[in-house]
């Protein structure tokens, strides 16, 4: 994964504000992301969800305590 800088970012129909020109960002593209919920007697809830590829839809499910 590179690191690009960030000069596509529009806010609110302007352009991103000036910064650094050795400032960089890096964009993230999550596949399978959990969410943990804690509960009583290690009795966790763990969901998760995942896409196979970036612009399909999320499925979700369980996991396992």
């Amino acid at each position: 994964m590179g690191l690009a800088p960030l000069s596509w970012l529009r806010l609110a129909g302007r352009e991103a504000e000036s910064r650094h020109r050795a400032w960089r960002g890096v964009c993230i593209k999550p596949i399978c992301p959990q969410f943990w919920s804690d509960r009583p007697f290690r009795l966790h809830e763990r969901l998760v969800f995942t896409r196979m590829i970036p612009q399909g839809a999320w499925e979700h499910g369980c996991l396992s305590p």
